[in-house]
Order: structure tokens, then sequence, then C-alpha cells
């Protein structure tokens, strides 16, 4: 150790890791092709807390909801879907498990694991599942929080204002409002309430073969091909620079 401040030329600091935080250490360090190296060397089944998220991801798709919480409490951490708008308790992870099953769930949603004590955001694709997902994470008095956004890819085949569950005079009203030249049309509505879904139904209902049509997305929910999508970034790009 003196040896290393003689050449570092600065004071060498210590920190205690956690069992999880030593399995991010060895994940950022070796690569893929020492996976079996690392599974023997871990004494811990880390492959049982990936099953498990899939399994989550699994139900969400099923359940069609919006999001997936992951809520810390005193027991260990609440699993919790928002159906429609309403959230629903769907299993309590064991507190001996909440830790190393939510490093697992950051790592594989794309968030930081570097990042601690402040909110953070990710995203990530499971082609396999047909779901993109966006994840945030909120740090709590109890430990961190995640969020898990969820986008069906195979949905976004059947979206238009048909599928919506409009009434009749509401889908004419859409259509009304979308045959004007210029205007706005503002949609609002609380979290996982299909505000982005709506919007993204009007756009597949319009002629864009004909039209150019330019999006600024924060961020990108669904991808489509046919139209020029932008996404908003507060550091390259905002929605005043985007407009202009």
């Amino acid at each position: 150790l003196e040896r290393l401040e003689k050449q570092e030329k600065s004071d060498i600091e210590f920190q205690i890791l956690s069992k999880s935080q030593w399995l991010v250490l060895i994940k950022t360090f070796f690569s893929d092709s020492k996976e079996k190296i690392i599974r023997k060397a871990v004494n811990e089944d880390e492959f049982a807390y990936k099953k498990m998220f899939f399994d989550f991801l699994n139900k969400a798709k099923k359940e069609k909801a919006s999001d997936v919480h992951f809520e810390p409490t005193s027991d260990g951490l609440k699993v919790r879907y928002r159906i429609i708008g309403e959230l629903r308790t769907e299993k309590i992870v064991d507190k001996k498990h909440a830790e190393s099953f939510l490093t697992e769930a950051k790592d594989l949603s794309g968030l930081p694991l570097v990042v601690t004590g402040k909110p953070a955001d990710g995203e990530a694709k499971f082609p396999e599942l047909g779901l993109k997902v966006r994840a945030s994470k909120l740090p709590s008095h109890l430990g961190d929080g995640l969020c898990l956004r969820i986008n069906n890819s195979e949905d976004q085949k059947y979206l238009n204002l048909e599928s919506m569950g409009l009434k009749d005079e509401e889908i004419l009203s859409f259509q009304k409002a979308l045959s004007h030249k210029n205007g706005v049309i503002l949609i609002s509505g609380q979290t996982g309430s299909g505000k982005s879904s709506t919007v993204f139904s009007m756009i597949m209902s319009m002629n864009r073969s004909s039209k150019k049509i330019i999006t600024l997305e924060d961020p990108i929910e669904y991808e489509c091909e046919d139209m020029l999508q932008l996404k908003v970034n507060k550091n390259k790009m905002s929605f005043n620079d985007g407009l202009r």
C-alpha cells in the first residue's frame, strides 16, 4: 500500500463492497467468454435472478402491463404491475435476495451500475420477448426503487384509432382534427393512461406516403420507418430547437 501511494502520489482509500457490488465489478472487468469461470468463482446464483427478471417481464407482457415497479420495503422488494392505470401487487421478493436481484435488474435494464445515490435512466431491448424497456431508478431511504416502462413491439402493428377502445363519435372527432392543415391537438392523462399509444395511433391513421411527418419525442416509444423521429436530448437538441 505504501508503494502504491508513492507510485500514485496520493492516499489510498478503502471501501467495503457488498456481494452485489462485487458481482458488478466482475461483470465489468470480465468478458462473456469467461462466463463459466465467473460462475465458478462466485458462489451465488445470479442466473436465478436473471430468470426471475425475465419471468416478471413475461408476466407483464401477458397481463398487458404498461409498467413494472420494484419498490424497496422493510421486508424486501415489492413488485407491482400497472394495468390500465391501476397498480397491482404481484410479489414480494425476500429481503435476503432483494439487493442482488435489483443489481441484476438494473444491469439488464441498461442502467449505469456505478451511479449510486441519485436518479438514473436507461433502456434495453429484449428481441426474444418482443419488448423494449425504459428504466428509471430513484433512491429512497430503504434503497433504490426501479420502474420499467414496457413497450410491446407486437402491439405496435395493430395500433390505430379503431383499436384504442374509442367510441365512434370520438374517432370521428380525432379524424376531423387530423384533417385540418394546421393546429394543435393536446392529449393529457396520468402515467400509463395511453397518451403515447394514442398519439402514435393517430399518426398511423394518416397518409404517410403523401406527407412528411416529423416527430419530436422524449424518448422515442414506438419506432416507425416512414417518418422522421427526432429524439429530444437536453444536451444536444431541445424541443425548441427541434420545432425551429
